[in-house]
């Protein structure tokens, strides 16, 4: 319905002035008829289903085979076992040298850390292997225990020999050279480490203030030994020789070379074997 431009009053159809205010109606103008052509419809060919049911076959990785005769070699083969032919030029563990000349890139240790945390244990054998080798020859037992819980790098090396161990574990078999060698670093490591925290306990108890009553308790209990041998005091010989076996003792778990790492029970019988004076003063001689 149109509308007066003037006073808005509704207008019939056909008129040619307002029928309140008389103002001339002007006509609307209205826009251009145009055609309109669909494109034409295009064909999509629907691809024929296939069977879900249908078992497939995949190929994945590389396999590596002799030049001189074809047949296919293991890891670590530098001899065919065919024909005998030696095997040159086959590549490395491509993603543990990039690894290595990342590290060798760091600029200090912190960024060294973040890239030995965050590398992903490989899967192929040769990388795996690769891995321990390159964390083995980098991780120095003595310095780890010297600077317990303040070298971050060679923590990082030692988590990541660990999660090398156990992935070698879970892929290789038991008598698999590869995991066989892998093991034996993983365990030398840590027996490196056991010695190391030894070692660094007898160098520690030689400078020790029990070190130096134990000598000095050794010293003077064998003394009472003798004397009571010597004037035919044989229970106070007894008795003396008992404190005298008691602080050796002691002496060689200080040492390290009687294995009890109860602390508790080490003092005892240092102290034990000291306080048998007491008696041996009191009721002996």
């Amino acid at each position: 319905m149109a509308f007066c431009i003037k006073c808005g009053e509704a207008l019939p159809p056909g008129v040619s002035f307002c029928i309140k205010c008389g103002e001339k109606v002007r006509p609307i103008p209205t826009a251009p008829k145009t055609t309109f052509t669909a494109p034409a419809e295009e064909v999509v060919e629907v691809p024929k289903t296939t069977d879900t049911t249908e078992r497939k076959t995949v190929y994945e990785g590389s396999m590596h085979k002799c030049p001189e005769c074809g047949q296919p070699l293991e890891s670590f083969c530098a001899r065919c076992p065919a024909c005998g032919h030696e095997v040159r030029d086959s590549g490395s563990a491509a993603t543990v040298a990039v690894f290595s000349a990342k590290l060798e890139r760091a600029r200090d240790d912190g960024e060294k850390m973040l890239l030995i945390k965050s590398f992903p244990i490989p899967n192929t054998k040769e990388d795996i292997t690769e891995f321990m080798i390159l964390a083995y020859t980098n991780f120095d037992s003595d310095f780890h225990v010297a600077n317990l819980h303040r070298d971050d790098i060679s923590d990082a090396w030692l988590v990541k020999m660990e999660q090398c161990f156990i992935k070698a574990g879970m892929l290789f078999a038991p008598t698999d050279p590869a995991y066989v060698a892998i093991k034996n670093m993983y365990d030398k490591v840590h027996t490196d480490i056991e010695s190391s925290k030894d070692a660094r306990k007898v160098k520690k108890y030689k400078f020790s203030l029990g070190r130096l009553f134990t000598v000095v308790g050794c010293c003077f209990a064998g003394f009472l030994t003798l004397g009571s041998c010597l004037t035919g005091a044989w229970l106070s010989a007894l008795w003396s020789a008992l404190m005298l076996g008691g602080l050796i003792v002691s002496d060689l778990i200080g040492k390290g070379a009687i294995k009890l790492e109860n602390k508790v029970a080490r003092k005892l019988i240092f102290w034990g074997s000291i306080l048998m004076i007491i008696p041996w003063a009191i009721c002996l001689p």
